[in-house]
């Protein structure tokens, strides 16, 4: 760490280990957040250059880039990339909290307001899916499918299995919804509207990623999903993380809507994009992915646990996404 202390010009450093990825500096020059990102060097080139564009555009709520002392985004040492951020001062968001949701919307949209613009530095390559959500969507039908025919091919079922096959023809049903939408003129709108404002988004928007300053604004830090992207995306993920917290009640996701449009309006298209991105059965597929594909080691209890966490899911979105398409 000393010569990362170095680089960056910081004196009297103590770093404090965070996570596997992430440490505190203390400094005499201040409280740094450093970093060792995972990302590819072509995609961190990207990330590094929508954050000192944000600081371009005076977008305030965010934790901002530092630079080594050579001016350098990146500091590299020994096959290792290493980049630093302002630290930011606050707690936790918690998504629980009404006027923390509230202010997250409003952060979110600010950074919407001013995130695009942005072409794409050379030797970097960020990753871009104006275009790509219905090759997407229908990918992930077709792996649905191939799931079922999987277990037709199987003797007997575990539990699991059986409640996957119960549900699988309403996922599909809403997998179909959420692709005709993807497949209309609405998304070929917004789609065409962010490519050629070359936008990009955060993509995590979990409460993890915002801390509430003392001066009461949302924070936004780890831009390590940053892309070229429909902002509607971002919408749509803060909507689903926050209403998982709150509970899926149309007053409560009116009122992060109205929040979000106190600073940028929606479109008509982009309710709509947003309401088809509500509408996938995202849940239930990632599951059925971990459990054929990636075989992930969960005993038969949680996988059914999760399972009906997905399916429960469905019963909740349809009154948000009627409030979209109102709107």
């Amino acid at each position: 760490m000393k010569r990362i202390a170095e680089a960056y010009g910081w004196e009297k450093a103590r770093f404090r280990r965070i996570n596997d990825t992430v440490w505190k500096v203390r400094a005499r020059q201040g409280e740094f957040a450093l970093k060792r990102p995972t990302t590819s060097p072509e995609r961190l080139a990207f990330i590094t250059a929508a954050l000192q564009y944000l600081k371009q555009k005076q977008f305030p709520w965010f934790a901002p880039l530092v630079l080594t002392g050579q001016g350098e985004a990146i500091w590299q040492e020994g096959g290792e990339s290493w980049l630093a951020t302002g630290w930011v001062q606050g707690r936790g968001c918690d998504f629980r909290r009404r006027q923390d949701c509230l202010q997250a919307a409003r952060t979110l949209a600010a950074l919407h307001q001013v995130a695009h613009g942005l072409t794409p530095p050379p030797g970097s390559r960020p990753k871009t899916m104006y275009w790509a959500w219905p090759e997407k969507y229908e990918e992930r039908i077709e792996e649905l499918q191939a799931f079922q025919k999987l277990l037709a091919m199987k003797g007997k079922l575990n539990s699991f299995e059986r409640g996957f096959l119960q549900a699988l023809p309403r996922g599909l049903q809403l997998a179909r919804q959420a692709l005709e939408v993807l497949n209309s003129s609405q998304y070929q709108v917004v789609a065409s509207e962010a490519e050629r404002a070359q936008a990009f988004i955060h993509r995590d928007v979990a409460a993890r990623n915002f801390i509430i300053h003392p001066d009461g604004h949302a924070y936004l830090i780890d831009f390590d999903y940053c892309r070229q992207d429909l902002p509607a995306a971002d919408v749509a993920r803060l909507l689903q993380r926050a209403m998982k917290r709150q509970g899926w009640q149309r007053e409560k996701a009116e009122a992060i809507l109205a929040a979000y449009e106190e600073i940028r309006p929606l479109s008509a298209e982009e309710k709509t994009v947003i309401a088809a991105f509500l509408t996938f059965p995202q849940k239930f597929w990632r599951l059925a992915n971990r459990y054929f594909y990636r075989k992930e080691g969960w005993n038969q209890e949680k996988y059914a646990a999760k399972l009906n966490k997905a399916v429960n899911y469905w019963e909740k979105v349809p009154e948000v996404c009627a409030l979209l398409l109102a709107g």
